[in-house]
């Protein structure tokens, strides 16, 4: 017997039961529950809304089906082993040793009300069933997927505003640099100051106006579906002497 596979199959079931009442949840509702959850995560600092509504819906299908196959498992070795007990008790009790069949029979006893736990549950869930539960899942990812673009759009546009302006910023700084380093020259050309390459401070110039760009796009009101912001490799700055 292992009642530890009939809890978790009990529950991976009342999961596909909840997601099946979602398939007919109104659009708003479910907006609103996960509005709710995120909201009360976050007044936690958390993110516990997410395996709520992100993770446990993916993986509530495969969960169940591998918990199905274990039970499958488990029923035909259940029945295997009251076969066996069937043929040791009619041995036994053939040979006038009733007695020593008892334990045996005891054991077939609970080994048939376990048979009788692990089929009620198999038979009892349908196909039917399982198709609701998927339009609820997929329902819910409808929901909280969009909601976690939105989130990474949001972020992404932070990060953007923040990078632009740290570009600037070096950008400026080089910029004064080279008009003091200018400047210093005047007063004497044999100073030995370091000399940033034009080509470097071309790409810092060249990312300020990228960075521009992209933050404009990121202004945009809705985050179009597979939002993507790609990295851009570079080089440290070099500063040579003169």
């Amino acid at each position: 017997m292992n009642p530890e596979l009939i809890a978790q199959y009990d529950a991976a079931a009342q999961a596909l039961d909840a997601f099946a009442e979602v398939a007919e949840e109104d659009a708003a509702s479910i907006d609103a529950r996960l509005a709710r959850d995120v909201a009360d995560s976050q007044l936690q600092g958390s993110r516990a809304w997410f395996p709520r509504w992100v993770l446990g819906p993916l993986s509530a299908l495969r969960v169940f089906e591998e918990l199905h196959q274990h039970a499958v498992a488990a029923l035909a070795e259940v029945r295997l082993e009251i076969g066996r007990l069937d043929e040791e008790i009619s041995r036994l009790r053939r040979a006038g040793q009733s007695a020593e069949a008892d334990p045996f029979a005891r054991r077939r006893v609970e080994l048939l009300r376990h048979q009788a736990s692990l089929s009620v549950r198999l038979e009892g869930r349908r196909s039917g069933q399982l198709a609701e539960a998927r339009r609820g899942i997929a329902r819910t990812l409808e929901a909280s997927l969009r909601f976690t673009a939105e989130e990474a759009a949001c972020l992404a546009r932070e990060t953007l505003a923040e990078a632009a302006v740290r570009v600037q910023r070096v950008l400026g700084q080089l910029e004064n640099y080279d008009r003091l380093a200018r400047e210093a020259r005047e007063i004497s050309g044999t100073l030995a100051l370091p000399r940033f390459l034009p080509e470097d401070v071309a790409r810092v110039r060249s990312a300020a106006t990228l960075s521009g760009v992209q933050l404009e796009a990121a202004e945009l009101p809705a985050p179009a579906p597979g939002y993507a912001f790609a990295a851009r490799a570079s080089r440290p700055l070099e500063a040579r002497s003169a």
